[in-house]
């Protein structure tokens, strides 16, 4: 799993040195698949599992 983490953290890292150059392809897809999220993937890595770590993400509407 360390291995797939670590991968995770490359292409976030990729993605976010890319829209700073204007080239938002990553976040377009990333995008596209939250939005859609029943539509079959466009990529396997699309549809992979979490990460160990994202249990404990948390998301709250509330202050």
């Amino acid at each position: 799993m360390q291995l797939i983490d670590g991968l995770a953290r490359t292409k976030r890292s990729a993605a976010i040195r890319a829209a700073q150059q204007k080239d938002f392809t990553a976040i377009e897809r990333l995008l596209k698949v939250l939005s859609l999220p029943f539509d079959k993937p466009a990529l396997p890595s699309d549809a992979a599992l979490p990460p160990v770590w994202a249990p404990s993400l948390e998301a709250s509407c509330s202050q």
